[in-house]
């Protein structure tokens, strides 16, 4: 959606934010190694030099793209009504924003699942980014874990890891599909294990 705002009213947004809008929409929807600086230059109507007055290399941009899907994750997280004291409750609706993450996008899978596809195990620093926004996600899941009475703490790690997993399956078998079933499917899991 910020994409269509800054396609709008350029001159209105400050160059590093319509920077990052528009490589945030072009790796998204086609990939970062088919996303050239070229391209973005030009559908941010910006010139070369002011994209590198804000990021060093295209590797400094995806950067700052993965720092602000991040941001944007964690925003749409915390406005999700995920709430009450029930953890299996919690774990569902947990689900459904995922689920309604992928339906809004069209089930374009996830920012940091795509990125991790393209690049090599060499990019630590990219990795390490990728690497963090899953664990705040594994983390969420633990603390809503810890609710669960009649539990060992190591059972508690380990179905929160199960439920990360499945979750982060949903997402992929979701955009692969271009389906919701895999979030249908996974609730049902839910339900059976908690």
């Amino acid at each position: 959606m910020i994409y269509f705002v800054k396609k709008m009213m350029p001159e209105k947004i400050p160059v590093r934010d319509r920077i990052i809008n528009t490589a945030s929409h072009l790796f998204y929807t086609q990939g970062y190694t088919a996303t050239g600086i070229n391209q973005i230059v030009k559908e941010a109507a910006i010139a070369i030099g002011s994209l590198y007055n804000h990021f060093e290399s295209k590797t400094a941009l995806l950067l700052a793209y993965l720092e602000y899907e991040n941001k944007i994750w964690l925003e749409k997280l915390a406005g999700y009504p995920i709430n009450g004291k029930d953890p299996k409750k919690k774990i569902l609706q947990l689900v459904d924003f995922r689920m309604e993450l992928q339906e809004s996008s069209e089930f374009g899978g996830c920012h940091f699942n795509k990125i991790n596809a393209e690049i090599n195990s060499g990019e630590t620093e990219i990795l390490n980014v990728i690497r963090l926004h899953k664990d705040l996600q594994r983390n969420y899941i633990m603390e809503i874990i810890a609710g669960i009475p009649d539990k060992s703490q190591t059972e508690k790690i380990a179905l929160a890891d199960m439920l990360f997993l499945l979750i982060e399956g949903a997402v992929t078998a979701a955009s692969i599909y271009k389906s919701t079933w895999p979030f249908v499917q996974v609730k049902k899991t839910i339900q059976s294990l908690l």
